[in-house]
């Protein structure tokens, strides 16, 4: 091959040196460059790599947030049923516990006279009260039954107090006050 370049005119045969060493240099800094691609292309792929296993924490940090918004949402929605069954109305609140009671005066068979309500305010919450204080003579069984009417009504209504004025040993005829409270939110 050395042959062949003795056979070119000495400009020829510089241009020819003259470019093959414009390839060498040419390959020598692809070379370099390329390995300065590759050691890139690597910390490239690491970091990659990072950015994935933190997304993929993120991913599921924000499934669980999400999971947990449901749940508060339902929450929420348990809460204005919550409200709107078991609370009573601010705007007719008397009449409605009123009405709730004698049926479950009816429900009991009992009678009861004469009925003083009284309003309040349920210590540290936001929920407003009104207490009925009545009379109610009766037998054991009939404030037995009236008890588990109360127990059973879906409205939030608690006996606060019982007082027995007077009770008859065979339990026939009992004459007691009470005070029942019903509860609803301004």
């Amino acid at each position: 091959m050395r042959e062949l370049f003795n056979l070119l005119p000495g400009r020829e045969r510089r241009r020819l040196e003259l470019l093959t060493l414009l390839l060498g240099i040419s390959l020598l800094f692809l070379v370099f460059i390329s390995l300065g691609e590759k050691r890139s292309y690597f910390s490239s792929l690491n970091a990659l790599g990072v950015r994935q296993k933190s997304y993929q924490k993120l991913d599921q940090t924000r499934t669980e947030r999400k999971k947990e918004w449901a749940k508060w949402e339902g929450t929420r929605g348990d809460l204005e049923e919550l409200k709107k069954t078991y609370f009573y109305r601010d705007t007719d609140v008397v009449n409605q516990l009123r009405l709730d009671l004698q049926q479950i005066f009816d429900e009991a068979g009992v009678h009861v006279s004469q009925f003083k309500y009284e309003y309040g305010e349920a210590k540290g919450e936001a929920v407003k009260k009104v207490s009925v204080r009545f009379s109610l003579a009766c037998s054991y069984f009939s404030l037995k039954r009236f008890l588990d009417a109360v127990e059973r009504f879906p409205r939030f209504l608690f006996l606060e107090k019982i007082d027995f004025v007077k009770t008859s040993d065979s339990g026939d005829s009992l004459e007691l006050n009470m005070v029942l409270t019903g509860y609803y939110e301004s």
